[in-house]
């Protein structure tokens, strides 16, 4: 990964800031000052396992798939227990979901017509 133009430290210094750390045992004063950088940027990459920028970009992408197995397992659910709700439905496909939420629960059963939209309290 290419470094950015406002970085501080290059991939060389970043290298050579750990191996003075490690094997020279210098202090972060010490580094900070050598490198003419703050302390808190001898902190980030003393304890980073690469010397290269980490991406920016999210871990995950996009919404999770609902799946066939899911949406039916949902629509069973909610037509044998009419009366619970999308966190108890949640709850209890959880062992055999792992990802599932009330949110896709809610939206499962909303497109199927099983619910509506949350009455209006009065007051």
């Amino acid at each position: 990964m290419g470094i950015h133009r406002n970085a501080a430290l290059t991939v060389r210094q970043r290298q050579e800031l750990q191996r003075l750390r490690r094997e020279e045992g210098w202090t972060i004063a010490r580094l900070a000052t050598h490198f003419r950088v703050n302390r808190s940027t001898v902190f980030r990459w003393i304890h980073r396992d690469h010397p290269d920028d980490r991406s920016s970009a999210p871990n995950h992408h996009g919404r999770i798939v609902v799946t066939d197995a899911y949406r039916t397992a949902v629509l069973t659910y909610r037509d044998a227990n009419p009366h619970h709700g999308t966190q108890r439905i949640a709850h209890e496909l959880q062992a055999q979901f792992p990802t599932a939420n009330n949110a896709t629960i809610w939206r499962i059963l909303h497109a199927a017509g099983r619910i509506g939209s949350c009455p209006k309290k009065n007051g």
